[in-house]
Protein backbone atom coordinates (compact mmCIF):
# COMPACT_ATOMS: atom_id res chain seq x y z
CA UNK A 1 0.00 0.00 0.00
CA UNK A 2 2.86 2.36 0.88
CA UNK A 3 4.42 1.80 -2.53
CA UNK A 4 1.26 2.81 -4.43
CA UNK A 5 1.02 6.03 -2.38
CA UNK A 6 4.62 6.84 -3.28
CA UNK A 7 3.92 6.23 -6.97
CA UNK A 8 0.82 8.41 -6.81
CA UNK A 9 2.80 11.19 -5.09
CA UNK A 10 5.53 11.07 -7.74
CA UNK A 11 2.94 11.15 -10.54
CA UNK A 12 1.18 14.08 -8.91
CA UNK A 13 4.47 15.99 -8.51
CA UNK A 14 5.36 15.33 -12.16
CA UNK A 15 1.93 16.54 -13.26
CA UNK A 16 2.34 19.74 -11.23
CA UNK A 17 5.81 20.26 -12.71
CA UNK A 18 4.38 19.85 -16.23
CA UNK A 19 1.69 22.45 -15.53
CA UNK A 20 4.28 24.90 -14.18
CA UNK A 21 6.54 24.37 -17.20
CA UNK A 22 3.60 24.77 -19.59
CA UNK A 23 2.73 28.06 -17.88
CA UNK A 24 6.30 29.29 -18.32
CA UNK A 25 6.30 28.34 -22.01
CA UNK A 26 2.99 30.13 -22.59
CA UNK A 27 4.26 33.24 -20.80
CA UNK A 28 7.44 33.24 -22.90
CA UNK A 29 5.41 32.81 -26.08
CA UNK A 30 3.17 35.72 -25.14
CA UNK A 31 6.19 37.91 -24.34
CA UNK A 32 7.80 36.94 -27.66
CA UNK A 33 4.65 37.86 -29.58
CA UNK A 34 4.38 41.18 -27.74
CA UNK A 35 8.04 41.93 -28.53
CA UNK A 36 7.50 41.13 -32.23
CA UNK A 37 4.39 43.32 -32.35
CA UNK A 38 6.30 46.19 -30.72
CA UNK A 39 9.07 45.81 -33.32
CA UNK A 40 6.54 45.91 -36.14
CA UNK A 41 4.83 48.96 -34.73
CA UNK A 42 8.14 50.76 -34.26
CA UNK A 43 9.21 49.96 -37.83
CA UNK A 44 5.96 51.38 -39.24
CA UNK A 45 6.27 54.48 -37.04
CA UNK A 46 9.88 54.90 -38.21
CA UNK A 47 8.69 54.83 -41.82
CA UNK A 48 5.93 57.33 -41.05
CA UNK A 49 8.39 59.64 -39.26
CA UNK A 50 10.43 59.59 -42.48
CA UNK A 51 7.39 60.48 -44.59
CA UNK A 52 6.73 56.97 -45.93
CA UNK A 53 3.37 55.29 -45.58
CA UNK A 54 2.89 51.53 -45.71
CA UNK A 55 0.08 49.14 -45.01
CA UNK A 56 1.24 46.54 -42.49
CA UNK A 57 -0.33 43.83 -44.65
CA UNK A 58 2.09 44.73 -47.47
CA UNK A 59 5.13 43.85 -45.37
CA UNK A 60 6.26 40.20 -45.27
CA UNK A 61 6.81 40.14 -41.51
CA UNK A 62 7.30 36.37 -41.60
CA UNK A 63 9.31 35.27 -44.61
CA UNK A 64 7.64 32.77 -46.90
CA UNK A 65 10.82 32.01 -48.82
CA UNK A 66 11.27 28.61 -47.21
CA UNK A 67 7.71 27.54 -48.03
CA UNK A 68 8.16 27.40 -51.80
CA UNK A 69 10.78 25.90 -54.11
CA UNK A 70 13.61 28.40 -54.59
CA UNK A 71 13.38 28.20 -58.40
CA UNK A 72 9.86 29.70 -58.26
CA UNK A 73 11.09 32.69 -56.28
CA UNK A 74 14.00 33.85 -58.44
CA UNK A 75 13.16 37.41 -59.48
CA UNK A 76 15.79 37.55 -62.22
CA UNK A 77 14.84 34.16 -63.70
CA UNK A 78 16.01 35.25 -67.15
CA UNK A 79 19.56 34.95 -65.78
CA UNK A 80 19.18 31.28 -64.85
CA UNK A 81 21.22 28.91 -67.01
CA UNK A 82 18.83 26.79 -69.10
CA UNK A 83 15.95 28.45 -67.23
CA UNK A 84 16.48 26.47 -64.03
CA UNK A 85 18.63 26.47 -60.93
CA UNK A 86 21.81 24.41 -60.96
CA UNK A 87 21.82 21.42 -58.65
CA UNK A 88 24.22 23.03 -56.20
CA UNK A 89 23.68 26.56 -54.89
CA UNK A 90 24.02 28.49 -51.65
CA UNK A 91 21.34 30.66 -50.06
CA UNK A 92 22.35 33.65 -47.99
CA UNK A 93 20.72 34.57 -44.68
CA UNK A 94 17.69 36.92 -44.62
CA UNK A 95 17.53 39.76 -42.09
CA UNK A 96 14.36 40.55 -40.17
CA UNK A 97 11.60 42.63 -41.74
CA UNK A 98 11.98 45.42 -39.16
CA UNK A 99 15.68 45.75 -39.96
CA UNK A 100 15.04 45.71 -43.71
CA UNK A 101 12.43 48.47 -43.45
CA UNK A 102 14.93 50.61 -41.57
CA UNK A 103 17.60 49.87 -44.14
CA UNK A 104 15.18 50.79 -46.93
CA UNK A 105 14.86 54.31 -45.47
CA UNK A 106 18.64 54.61 -45.07
CA UNK A 107 19.16 53.29 -48.60
CA UNK A 108 16.74 55.82 -50.08
CA UNK A 109 18.64 58.63 -48.37
CA UNK A 110 21.99 57.33 -49.64
CA UNK A 111 20.59 57.20 -53.19
CA UNK A 112 19.29 60.74 -52.78
CA UNK A 113 15.75 59.59 -53.52
CA UNK A 114 12.44 59.77 -51.70
CA UNK A 115 9.05 58.15 -51.76
CA UNK A 116 5.82 58.68 -49.86
CA UNK A 117 4.16 55.26 -50.13
CA UNK A 118 5.35 51.67 -50.25
CA UNK A 119 2.74 49.96 -52.39
CA UNK A 120 4.00 46.40 -52.45
CA UNK A 121 6.87 44.29 -51.19
CA UNK A 122 7.60 41.07 -53.03
CA UNK A 123 10.18 38.77 -51.54
CA UNK A 124 12.30 36.46 -53.62
CA UNK A 125 15.85 35.57 -54.55
CA UNK A 126 18.41 37.22 -56.76
CA UNK A 127 20.46 34.68 -58.69
CA UNK A 128 24.17 35.18 -59.31
CA UNK A 129 26.97 32.88 -60.34
CA UNK A 130 30.69 33.17 -60.93
CA UNK A 131 30.71 30.06 -63.10
CA UNK A 132 31.80 27.82 -60.26
CA UNK A 133 29.30 28.57 -57.54
CA UNK A 134 25.67 29.67 -57.75
CA UNK A 135 24.29 31.98 -55.09
CA UNK A 136 20.74 32.96 -54.15
CA UNK A 137 20.49 36.23 -52.26
CA UNK A 138 17.19 36.93 -50.52
CA UNK A 139 15.77 40.23 -51.75
CA UNK A 140 12.73 42.42 -51.48
CA UNK A 141 11.33 44.05 -54.60
CA UNK A 142 9.81 47.23 -53.14
CA UNK A 143 7.28 49.04 -55.33
CA UNK A 144 6.74 52.66 -54.30
CA UNK A 145 4.99 55.70 -55.70
CA UNK A 146 8.32 56.81 -57.18
CA UNK A 147 9.57 53.56 -58.69
CA UNK A 148 10.76 50.11 -57.75
CA UNK A 149 13.78 49.17 -55.70
CA UNK A 150 15.68 46.00 -54.95
CA UNK A 151 16.64 45.62 -51.29
CA UNK A 152 19.29 43.01 -50.55
CA UNK A 153 17.91 40.97 -47.65
CA UNK A 154 21.38 39.92 -46.55
CA UNK A 155 23.36 43.16 -46.59
CA UNK A 156 20.55 45.73 -46.60
CA UNK A 157 21.89 47.41 -49.74
CA UNK A 158 19.26 49.24 -51.79
CA UNK A 159 19.39 49.91 -55.49
CA UNK A 160 16.95 51.28 -58.01
CA UNK A 161 15.30 48.56 -60.06
CA UNK A 162 14.79 49.51 -63.67
CA UNK A 163 12.04 47.42 -65.18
Amino acid sequence: MERSKLKLTVILLLAILNVVLLGKILAQDQASRAYAETGRTQAVVYLQNNGIGVQEAAVPWESGLRNKPAAELVLNGDQLPEGKLPQAYDILELRGAETLLTQFVVGLASLGETCTVIREIQEGYWYSSDGKQALLTPVWRVATDRGSYLLDGNTGTLRHLYE
